[in-house]
């Protein structure tokens, strides 16, 4: 985890310092939002954080016996844009039962609903006007406002985090 934290570090810093919208995730209950090098990291840079509840952004569930019902699966995001983390905000609206995340909807929580993208894409092109470009650096996701085709949503490498501090 340390190189790849170094890395985004890295990469986060000098695309912030260029003006550029920075957005990471990790689940909710990840060990990593409590690590100290994790922690005093977003607060100097004064990022802000938003939760995104799965069965506000369509994940359903993979598994045999729940095939097709929401997934209550918690994802946090952090952004050094404020105004973007309000437009992330996304939460259960209720009126549902959740099913948890658990069996085969554990591996397949880690890819994200393309309601999930079309969300994040659009809070990101609310504040910022541009067309959004992202690109994974070191477990996060660094966008950049090039101007690209509107079928770029927003990329992320398929595997989850090392380590099973994360689920």
């Amino acid at each position: 985890m340390r190189r790849l934290w170094t890395a985004f570090e890295r990469g986060a810093t000098i695309a912030d310092r260029r003006g550029a919208t920075v957005v990471m995730e990790w689940p909710k209950r990840c060990d990593y939002w409590k690590d100290k090098q994790v922690v005093r990291y977003l607060a100097e840079h004064g990022y802000s954080t938003a939760s995104v509840h799965g069965c506000a952004v369509g994940l359903t569930s993979v598994c045999k016996a729940t095939k097709g019902r929401l997934v209550k699966k918690e994802w946090q995001l952090a952004t050094n844009k404020a105004e973007i983390a309000r437009r992330l905000e996304k939460r259960c609206p209720g009126g549902h039962q959740c099913v948890p995340v658990l069996n085969q909807d554990t591996k397949a929580s880690e890819n994200y609903s393309v309601q999930f993208a079309l969300h994040v894409r659009e809070a990101i092109r609310a504040q910022t006007q541009e067309t959004v470009v992202s690109v994974p650096v070191g477990g996060a996701v660094v966008t950049t406002g090039l101007k690209v085709p509107d079928h770029v949503l927003y990329a992320r490498s398929g595997r989850g985090t090392t380590g099973g501090a994360c689920r």
